[in-house]
């Protein structure tokens, strides 16, 4: 392989396809970057066990081509490396294959355990890279290759009858309100850890929960003709919604391609120009958030501003334990921590406006209310609806055409904070 890339261009490419790179503890082959030029383009790639990505750097300006050819390197290397490039070279890359070497399994060298399952893939050769700087010196680095076998592989082409037009910013926008709240560091549902995205003739649905929190927003403007849903892993989606990976200026081509067999997942694509992405996740279950969203009851309801709240709960905030009572009244909001080896905090948040109801005494972990009110603007007007004392609070926010919804799981007896009592119900009491 021999060809000439702009640097920003082939950096650029690196960046996108990151959010497919491995995790420490997977396979060490979803750690790696594969390379692969044609006469028409080069191909960047990588994938792990949760997603796979391709971008495409078409030749042009930016790209020129002079030999075919494929590279697997480590990823977080060639990342940093290029990174650190001088702005605006034409960068020289070419490989060097060099002929296999036997690796010595049983050596007795002091290399840690990690190290010696890395020693397994031998290098192939070397990937050089050489650029000139606008003052004309020249710079080169190297990288070892690895074996073409570790090439990551997908298929980014398969069909699907399943297309929406979604624009990029929404998509961004809708994740970070949501993923939060698949990100606790509770085990006690791990099947339920995910975030669902639903394409329904009413809207496009954005779903997470880990059983004590829930969040869910509606998009009444994206239309689906089918209605699919696939269920995305956090720390994924999360990668996929950062800005320096999607632009946030233009849309999103997102499909879904549904497996008929058990076993093998439905498949989740995101397209956005030279840019393919292809999400699986298996090991996990649909949770009926219609069910939540429609149970009945009405103790009380009523509206207040975010940033009355927020101010409110700093006041906590240094606190080791965050457990408290909130006692709702019809003028305002008082907040008790349980208890504190040191000190004992209480006050009340004034400015409830329409209560509707009867007072209601309910016991929280502080940390999931932080966890929503983080998402909204100080400004923002919050109408909360109790259905009863031992139900999910709702938290709504009106901002048509988006459909704002968060649940509070409460804890059922503060007096014996076991692992037990504070068990996630949320799916389960409703």
């Amino acid at each position: 392989m021999k060809l000439s890339v702009r640097k920003e261009e082939f950096e650029n490419a690196l960046i996108k396809v990151s959010c497919a790179l491995g995790e420490k503890n997977e396979d060490i082959i979803t750690k790696n970057f594969g390379i692969k030029a044609d006469k028409k383009q080069v191909r960047v790639c990588a994938n792990s066990q949760k997603v796979s990505a391709e971008y495409i750097i078409p030749s042009g300006d930016d790209l020129s081509i002079s030999e075919e050819g494929v590279a697997v390197i480590d990823g977080a290397s060639i990342m940093s490396n290029v990174s650190n490039f001088h702005a605006g070279v034409m960068i020289d890359i070419k490989t060097i294959i060099a002929e296999d070497k036997e690796v010595d399994e049983d050596s007795d060298d002091d290399d840690d355990d990690d190290d010696k399952g890395d020693a397994q893939i031998v290098a192939k050769g070397t990937l050089c890279i050489e650029y000139k700087t606008q003052d004309g010196e020249l710079w080169s680095h190297e990288h070892s290759l690895l074996s073409e076998e570790y090439f990551p592989s997908a298929d980014f082409n398969w069909s699907s009858k399943h297309n929406i037009s979604y624009p990029a910013s929404r998509f961004i926008d809708n994740v970070n309100k949501t993923v939060f709240a698949a990100s606790s560091d509770s085990n006690y549902r791990a099947d339920y850890s995910v975030l669902l995205m639903a394409f329904e003739e009413g809207g496009v649905v954005f779903f997470a929960t880990d059983g004590c929190q829930l969040a869910y927003v509606k998009d009444l403007q994206a239309k689906s003709g089918t209605e699919k849903f696939a269920l995305l892993k956090p720390n994924v989606v999360s990668k996929i919604a950062k800005k320096r990976i999607l632009d946030s200026t233009e849309n999103l081509e997102i499909s879904i391609k549904e497996n008929k067999k058990k076993d093998v997942p439905s498949q989740v694509r995101i397209n956005q120009g030279g840019l393919s992405i292809i999400s699986n996740f298996a090991d996990a279950n649909r949770l009926p958030f219609e069910k939540i969203l429609s149970s009945p009851g009405d103790k009380c309801k009523f509206s207040i501003r975010a940033g009355l709240l927020t101010d409110g709960l700093r006041a906590f905030s240094d606190l080791e334990d965050k457990y408290s009572v909130w006692d709702f009244g019809e003028k305002k909001i008082v907040i008790e921590n349980s208890s504190n080896c040191k000190r004992k905090s209480s006050g009340g948040i004034s400015g409830v406006t329409g209560f509707q109801g009867s007072g209601c005494k309910m016991n929280f972990d502080t940390r999931y209310w932080n966890n929503i009110l983080s998402k909204c603007d100080g400004d923002t007007e919050i109408s909360i609806l109790i259905r009863s004392a031992g139900a999910p609070i709702e938290l709504s926010i009106s901002d048509v055409p988006l459909v704002y919804k968060f649940f509070i799981m409460p804890i059922r007896d503060l007096d014996r904070k076991s692992a037990e009592d504070l068990k996630p119900v949320l799916q389960t009491k409703l």
